[in-house]
């Protein structure tokens, strides 16, 4: 999956307060779905779900920002 310019920048933000992502295929009422889940240590700190990776992985990092806020724009 390529990513975004934005949702590296995110992901580098995360991985900095020690976050760090799970992406797996999830089957829901026998359709493939993407799971991104995103832990801070051993918590699950947010999560996203879609049958699209892309949509999956934004869905988790609006939910991660919401919880430990964006990245510092100032850099």
């Amino acid at each position: 999956m390529e990513e975004s310019v934005a949702a590296a920048q995110v992901w580098r933000h995360l991985a900095s307060l020690g976050c760090t992502r799970s992406v797996r295929r999830v089957w829901v009422d026998g359709a493939q779905q993407y799971g991104v889940e995103i832990f801070q240590g051993d918590t699950l700190i947010a999560s996203g779900h879609h049958e699209q990776q892309g949509l999956a992985n934004s869905a988790a990092l609006l939910a991660a920002m919401r919880i430990l806020g964006p990245p510092d724009r100032r850099r």
